[in-house]
């Protein structure tokens, strides 16, 4: 068996761990000649579900992509935290000193539905993601993305480990 890998999907959260991961993914990139799509999601509110239901009729007023506190005048919607967002990501990638090819993509919903989705689209030949460490209860309330992706995912998945 011949393993061959000419698409790397990395999920990224702006945190350390997720820019570790696409270290890695760039290094394998590197010895495949493979290319890497940076995926970030924006996540959707509940608000945003409860105004697509009609329960309430506006969507909230989003802070920063960068995680800042803006100031009254800097306030952004939806779509401009996706542009932004699309601007850190392009940040990132052109920091690339490896000489692999980068695309990068935002999208706007459900983390895992999300991630579960490029899949789909980008046919990745795997997918490298951070762990952010939850164990015990934080783990069993706010659940892990990259388990979920581990489990659903149709491609191998490389995780990298959380580390403080």
């Amino acid at each position: 068996m011949q393993l061959t890998v000419k698409k790397i999907l990395v999920p990224i959260a702006f945190t350390d761990n997720c820019l570790k991961a696409k270290d890695y993914a760039d290094a394998i990139a590197k010895q495949f000649g493979a290319e890497v799509e940076l995926l970030h999601v924006v996540e959707a509110s509940p608000y945003e579900v409860y105004q697509q239901r009609g329960i309430v009729a506006d969507v909230p007023i989003y802070e920063s992509a960068l995680g800042s506190v803006p100031r009254a005048s800097q306030k952004y919607i939806v779509k401009d935290v996706m542009a932004e967002t699309r601007g850190e990501l392009e940040k990132i990638a052109s920091s690339n000193g490896m000489g692999v090819k980068h695309v990068t993509d935002v999208k706007h919903g459900h983390s895992v539905d999300e991630i579960l989705r490029a899949i789909d689209e980008y046919k990745p030949d795997l997918v490298v993601m951070a762990t952010h460490g939850r164990t015990g209860v934080r783990h069993m309330l706010l659940g892990s993305v990259a388990e979920r992706i581990v489990r659903l995912s149709p491609v191998p998945v490389l995780t990298v480990r959380w580390a403080e």
